[in-house]
């Protein structure tokens, strides 16, 4: 597809490198294995949002591992490519993204941590900011 036949909020419009902004207005940020929220003073991570096909997406960090989502909730970063670190992206009317697990669940942010939850609500909302440009 030529980009400008790509309605302006398909999944495709996601692929790219991008900082990832939580709803309460942090970055996700790569720590070793896990990823957290950002503190206000940490200097903003990229993540490379890249097509597997299907309609899902995998997620690499700066530092060259996936997102990963398990079974438990649990989020982390993996350096294999495997089923876990499939992504659904999903559009969201506030300019917004959602992203799906492997088993249904959508990324989050809340109390301070990085998991998977089964509902969709703000905490699950997340905004591309173009590295180098402005919100997407």
């Amino acid at each position: 597809d030529r980009d400008d036949e790509v309605p302006k909020r398909s999944w495709k419009k996601s692929l790219g490198v991008w900082y990832i902004k939580t709803t309460p207005g942090y970055y996700l940020q790569p720590r070793g294995s896990d990823v957290i929220p950002s503190t206000p003073s940490m200097k903003k991570a990229w993540w490379n949002i890249m097509l597997y096909g299907d309609g899902k997406v995998s997620i690499k960090s700066q530092t060259g591992r996936f997102l990963c989502a398990h079974a438990n909730g649990h989020v982390s970063l993996e350096k294999h490519y495997l089923e876990c670190e499939l992504w659904t992206p999903g559009a969201i009317d506030d300019g917004s993204w959602t992203y799906t697990s492997y088993n249904g669940r959508f990324l989050s942010v809340g109390n301070g941590e990085v998991t998977t939850i089964p509902h969709n609500l703000a905490w699950e909302h997340f905004w591309l900011e173009k590295v180098g440009q402005g919100s997407e």
